[in-house]
């Protein structure tokens, strides 16, 4: 899924695997093993290999699941979904189906650890966020500025400014988010 996409558009910008591993930072290996879909990368590495391709990192997690003539259902089961983590394990991203509008929805369960403080660097995604807390309490970092959201809270945001989230409480926190185009 993702490593198809990243491997797609590599070659589709006539780069090698050298080539992008160079420009994001990591080695070739690296590269290879992400386009075999044997690892995952980190979010500041997706990020980056983003950047190299020229394309959305919010394009690189939307499902190709949808035929763009007529929507069919999707059913993805439990285990069927790419699983994005980051500092060690303590947060982690569940990619769920698309929602409507031909693939332009992508929706996430964020997953964060209790005493999450390691925040990550501020993401900027084209177009809209909104993100609904499904247990615990986040503190969403955006626009320079600290909102705390609880369980049951949603919160919507242009995700073009910078924005992140930490868990400094002494419990997980679950979140749906689900990126608008």
């Amino acid at each position: 899924m993702i490593g198809e996409k990243i491997k797609n558009k590599r070659k589709e910008l006539n780069l090698t695997q050298q080539e992008l591993a160079e420009s994001v930072g990591v080695t070739k290996s690296y590269i290879s093993q992400i386009e075999k879909t044997k690892i995952i990368p980190s979010i500041s590495k997706l990020r980056d290999i983003a950047k190299s391709l020229n394309i959305n990192i919010a394009d690189l997690m939307k499902s190709d699941d949808l035929d763009k003539k007529k929507f069919e259902p999707v059913l993805r089961k439990r285990g069927e979904y790419d699983i994005l983590q980051f500092h060690g394990g303590k947060e982690e991203w569940r990619i769920l189906p698309p929602g409507a509008r031909n693939g332009k929805v992508v929706s996430i369960i964020g997953v964060l650890k209790p005493n999450l403080v390691e925040e990550n660097a501020p993401i900027t995604i084209e177009g809209h966020k909104l993100v609904y807390v499904i247990e615990g309490k986040i503190d969403f970092i955006y626009d320079d500025k600290t909102i705390t959201i609880s369980k049951g809270d949603t919160l919507f945001i242009d995700s073009s400014l910078p924005h992140g989230w930490v868990n400094p409480y002494n419990f997980p926190a679950k979140a749906l988010v689900v990126l608008l185009d």
